[in-house]
């Protein structure tokens, strides 16, 4: 995969891998490739998010799911993945403290937000260590 992290930004937590290791037969970027930067670009808003604060936690994937819109050919993968709002950060954050435990639904996505090719959703769970 050869993932490499991008600039963290007020939109959100950007991750790439070069298209030339993560490719299909076509030449453009493989489904798997585009699902997994996907799912980790999620999984590190959700990190950063307890990064910043001060919470020590396991983090998993409870489910996901992606929709290809278009062949991806650029360079390189690109996936973004987005801040949630303000009052999801914040329950999130509430019930994690309470129980320890908390579900925070991520979204990400390649391409730009006017033209994605990838648009993808992930609920993931965190557990207080």
């Amino acid at each position: 995969m050869d993932l490499q992290a991008g600039p963290t930004s007020e939109e959100g937590v950007r991750l790439r891998v070069p298209l030339n290791l993560n490719h299909n037969d076509k030449g453009t970027g493989f489904g798997g490739s585009l699902a997994t930067l996907c799912t980790l670009a999620g999984w590190c808003v959700v990190s950063e998010i307890c990064a910043r604060n001060d919470c020590t936690v396991d983090i998993v994937v409870v489910t996901s799911r992606a929709e290809y819109i278009k062949p991806v050919t650029d360079e390189y993968l690109s996936a973004l993945g987005l801040w949630p709002d303000t009052a999801e950060e914040a329950e999130f954050l509430r019930t994690l403290q309470k129980d320890k435990w908390a579900k925070m639904r991520v979204r990400s996505r390649t391409g730009n937000a006017e033209s994605p090719a990838v648009v993808f959703e992930a609920t993931f769970g965190a557990k207080v260590l």
